[in-house]
C-alpha cells in the first residue's frame, strides 16, 4: 500500500510539472496579447500623430523580462518536480524492499499451515458429510483433499450421483483437491452399481471433476499430468495433480483399491506407468525447488503383504524417491475406513526409511477428516494430526 501511494505521488508530481509549465506559458502569451491589442492614445484635433517608438521599445523590454521570468519559473518548477519524482521513486523502492523483507521474515518465522484430508465419504451419510464440510469451513485451512470413494461399492455409479457429490465438493470455501477411488469406476461393473463399463465411468469422472484445470470448492489453478503432457498418450491423466503450499510439494497419484484395477491389464499398465512417471517428476521438482517436504495423496491402502497385487511398483517407487529426497514425506490414503498413522517403509520394507509417514483417514460410518498441521520449524517431523468430526466429538491428536 505504501509503495502504491508513493507511486501515485510521483505521478502527481509529473502532472503538476506539466500543468504549471502550461499555465505559465499561457499567462505569458496572454500578457503579450493584451499589450499588443491595447489602443494607442488618440491625437488631439489638429495635431500630428504621437511618436510611438519609445513606447515600442519599452514594450519590448517588458515582454523580454516577462519571458525571462516565465522561463525561469518554469525551469524552477520543472526542477522541483523532478526532485519530487526522484524522491518518490526512491521512497517507493525502499518501501518495496521493506515489504519484500517483511514477507521473507514472515515466511521464515511462520508456523506453517494446515489442511484437511478425508475419504470414503459421503457413503450415503450425506447429511453428516455436509455438517463435516461446514465444520471444516469454520475451522479454515489452506485447502482440503478428498482421497476418493465418493460412494459405496454397491450403489449406482450414475451421473446423478457424481453430480450430487460434485455439488457437495463445491460447498468447500477453500480449494478441494480430489483423487478418484475404485468405488466410482473400477467396481462399477457390479449389478448393484449399474453394470457400467469401468473405463467409461472413469472418462465421465475426468469430464465432470477435472475438465476445468482447477480444483472444486474455491477454484485454484493446478498443474496436472494431463495438461503438462498435452498431445501425448498421457494427456488423459488429468486426475494426477501437483501443487505447492509454502514450499511443500503435494501430488496426487491415481492408485485405487481393488488391487489398483489390475483386472483390466491394459488400463492398469498404462495408468501404472503414468503414475510412476508422475511420482518421479514430482520428486524431481521437489529436489529442484529445495522443497522442505513432499505429500502424496492416493485412494488405495497400500498393502505391504507379500504378493499384494497392483501395489508393489508404487510402494517401491515411493521408497526409491523418498530415499533420494532425504526429507519428510507424508503419504495420505483412504480405503480402510479407519484412522491409521504408521511408518510401513521403516517397519515392513527393505529400504528401512524413517522419513516416510503414512496416514490412512477415517471414512464410511466414521464421518470425519484428518486435520494436518505443517510446521516447517519442526525439521524432520513437520506433520501433526487431529481428527475432526462433523460434531467435534471424535477428536484425537497424533504426531
Amino acid at each position: 500500500m505504501r509503495a502504491d501511494r508513493l507511486h501515485a505521488s510521483a505521478h502527481a508530481a509529473r502532472v503538476l510539472r506539466g500543468v504549471l509549465g502550461l499555465a505559465l506559458a499561457l499567462t505569458l502569451a496572454g500578457c503579450a496579447y493584451r499589450y499588443s491589442e491595447s489602443p494607442a492614445p488618440a491625437a488631439a484635433p489638429g495635431s500630428t500623430s504621437p511618436n510611438t517608438s519609445g513606447r515600442t521599445s519599452d514594450a519590448d523590454e517588458v515582454a523580454r523580462q516577462a519571458r525571462a521570468a516565465a522561463l525561469a519559473a518554469v525551469d524552477a518548477a520543472r526542477a522541483a518536480a523532478l526532485r519530487a519524482e526522484q524522491n518518490a521513486r526512491e521512497a517507493a523502492t525502499q518501501a518495496a524492499e521493506e515489504a519484500r523483507r517483511a514477507v521473507a521474515t514472515r515466511a521464515a518465522t511462520a508456523p506453517g499451515f494446515r489442511f484437511h484430508a478425508m475419504g470414503d465419504l459421503p457413503y450415503g451419510n450425506d447429511a453428516q458429510f455436509l455438517k463435516l464440510i461446514d465444520t471444516i469451513n469454520a475451522r479454515g485451512g489452506a485447502f482440503s483433499i478428498h482421497l476418493g470413494d465418493i460412494k459405496t461399492g454397491t450403489t449406482p455409479c450414475d451421473d446423478e450421483t457424481f453430480l450430487r457429490v460434485r455439488g457437495y465438493f463445491d460447498r468447500f470455501t477453500q480449494p478441494l483437491f480430489y483423487t478418484p477411488g475404485d468405488n466410482e469406476w473400477t467396481d462399477c461393473y457390479r449389478a448393484s452399481a449399474g453394470v457400467y463399463v469401468p473405463t467409461e465411468r472413469l472418462a465421465k469422472l475426468r469430464e465432470l471433476f477435472f475438465a476445468t484445470g482447477t480444483t472444486r470448492g474455491t477454484p485454484r489453478r493446478v498443474d496436472s499430468q494431463g495438461a503438462l503432457a498435452a498431445g501425448t498418450a498421457r494427456a488423459r491423466f488429468v486426475e494426477n495433480q501437483r501443487w505447492v503450499e509454502q514450499g511443500v510439494l503435494f501430488m496426487s497419484l491415481h492408485v485405487v483399491g481393488s488391487g489398483n484395477g489390475i483386472a483390466d491389464a491394459a488400463e492398469y499398465s498404462e495408468r501404472n506407468a503414468a503414475n510412476l512417471a508422475w511420482l518421479a517428476e514430482g520428486f524431481a521438482a521437489a529436489r529442484s525447488s529445495n522443497a522442505p517436504a513432499v505429500v502424496i495423496a492416493m485412494q488405495a491402502y497400500l498393502s505391504f503383504q507379500p504378493g499384494a497385487r497392483g501395489m508393489a511398483d508404487t510402494i517401491d517407487a515411493i521408497a526409491r524417491e523418498a530415499a533420494a529426497f532425504g526429507k519428510p514425506v507424508l503419504v495420505l490414503q483412504g480405503d480402510g475406513h479407519r484412522l491409521l498413522i504408521d511408518r510401513p517403509w521403516l517397519d515392513r520394507h527393505p529400504a528401512k526409511l524413517a522419513n516416510i509417514t503414512r496416514v490412512m483417514v477415517p471414512g464410511d460410518q466414521q464421518v470425519a477428516a484428518v486435520e494436518v498441521t505443517v510446521d516447517l520449524r519442526e525439521g524432520a517431523s513437520p506433520f501433526a494430526f487431529r481428527v475432526v468430526s462433523a460434531i467435534n466429538l471424535a477428536e484425537s491428536d497424533g504426531k
